[in-house]
């Protein structure tokens, strides 16, 4: 069964795939627009026989929830219509700052990361879930 992760943003949404067996997590090419991500995810989903998604959320430095967290959660109910799989929410503080810490220990620009710094994030989220629920 394969996993879709997902790093939500108003702009782009950072997409990864796990493989068939759920122990590797892989970022896609491209990140998802923000206004269509729900329903190409949908598409994804569909193509690639996906049997969860795991969705990041944004808590503040305390883990507490926040307005990024609301918005998030709003999102997971669309996908949710869309897939009808319920989003599973994993803590995402700090994947975008390990995503942009491994871009950069390779030299890439910073002005080239934008396009895969999401998905480099959904997928370090997306193995630490996996690593953390090896029965999944």
């Amino acid at each position: 069964m394969r996993i879709i992760g997902l790093d939500w943003g108003t702009v782009r949404v950072g997409v990864a795939m796990s493989d068939e067996e759920g122990k590797l997590a892989f970022p896609l090419q491209h990140t998802l627009d923000g206004k269509t991500a729900p329903e190409d995810i949908r598409k994804l989903a569909e193509e690639y026989d996906v049997g969860k998604i795991v969705l990041g959320l944004p808590l503040n430095l305390q883990g507490q929830e926040s307005d990024s967290s609301r918005k998030t959660r709003k999102f997971a109910d669309k996908v949710k219509r869309l897939t009808g799989m319920e989003p599973q929410f994993v803590d995402e503080r700090f994947s975008s700052v390990q995503s942009g810490q491994a871009l950069r220990q390779q030299e890439i620009k910073e002005k080239d990361q934008r396009q895969i710094k999401d998905n480099i994030a959904a997928a370090l989220m997306l193995q630490n879930y996996l690593d953390s629920n090896p029965e999944t």
